[in-house]
């Protein structure tokens, strides 16, 4: 698979399979359309040239290890039909600074983003609208959502967000 490089997968794909795309070189670029409902076990793990991804929203499992050292990964949109994250799904995506994701997202294991350590910016995507009207609770959710990745992430970092919004870091 080291001649890939730019992938759009047929729509009426329902699976990704684990280790399907594993340690393609060279994959840079891939679309995941509409019909998929999971993303298999390291199924781009060690891609180390994927910079971008976009998961269409059927996807409802991205299974452990499927982004895994995708090093050149650097912003991801995980739409709000995700019920779960596998561990270590993103592992190791260093340059992973951007992450939009539905505060909605109920599983996300312990260490779904461990060890992205430049993951500066995470946005909720229910939260994005500046025109929108939200109750306390949606907003009390979003930023529970933002501090359990950040705590996967940097522990000072999550102490500081939810300090700065009015949480215990007993919260933490």
């Amino acid at each position: 698979c080291n001649s890939l490089g730019n992938i759009v997968l047929p729509a009426y794909l329902q699976r990704i399979n684990e280790l399907t795309f594993f340690s393609c070189k060279n994959l840079f670029r891939v679309v995941i359309p509409g019909a998929v409902d999971s993303i298999g076990n390291s199924a781009f793990s060690e891609c180390y040239q994927l910079k971008k991804v976009t998961i269409s929203n059927s996807v409802q499992i991205i299974n452990e290890n499927a982004f895994a050292w995708c090093r050149s990964l650097a912003d991801i949109t995980i739409p709000s039909t995700v019920k779960t994250i596998g561990n270590w799904a993103f592992y190791g995506c260093q340059n992973l600074t951007d992450l939009r994701i539905s505060m909605y997202i109920k599983d996300i294991k312990e260490d779904a983003f461990n060890s992205c350590s430049n993951l500066d910016n995470i946005i909720i995507i229910e939260l994005e609208d500046d025109n929108a009207r939200f109750n306390t609770s949606d907003i009390k959710r979003g930023h529970r959502q933002i501090i359990r990745i950040l705590k996967q992430v940097n522990r000072q970092r999550a102490e500081r967000f939810a300090e700065e919004h009015g949480y215990s870091k007993f919260f933490i």
